[in-house]
């Protein structure tokens, strides 16, 4: 992948340069040495090379941000919420929604329930098999 700059280009090109051996640590800027280091002990050396090897013709000094979202820049959720005040035993009480305390009923014309007639109930099963009844 090419460098977008040629600061990036540069940056690129010391820790290429560290991990190779050509560069010593102590020749580094101090300021920068630790960022170098991490980023040579991050990066494969063909990652490296294909950053440190981009040409200089046309590219920007810095680049520009363009726009997108940085770690940085996304704000979190915000502050959980829960609907009523359930910082209270009343709270919970009148609260109208999200509660999941909604008693089930059924209305007319909805299908009821129908027990599947290939199980058997655990009576009928102990009541049917010899082997259960005499192992208990």
């Amino acid at each position: 992948m090419p460098s977008h700059s040629k600061s990036q280009q540069r940056l690129m090109g010391q820790a290429y340069a560290l991990k190779k051996g050509e560069l010593k640590l102590a020749d580094l800027n101090p300021e920068y040495r630790d960022q170098i280091k991490s980023l040579a002990d991050g990066m494969t050396l063909k990652q490296l090379e294909d950053y440190a090897k981009t040409s200089h013709e046309g590219l920007p000094e810095v680049k520009e941000n363009s726009g997108m979202a940085t770690l940085g820049s996304v704000n979190g959720m915000g502050a959980p919420s829960m609907p009523g005040n359930p910082g209270s035993q009343e709270g919970f009480v009148t609260q109208k929604e999200g509660s999941g305390d909604i008693p089930y009923t059924l209305t007319k014309g909805q299908p009821t329930k129908r027990k599947k007639s290939s199980f058997l109930t655990f009576h009928d099963f102990i009541k049917g098999s010899e082997e259960l009844r005499s192992a208990f």
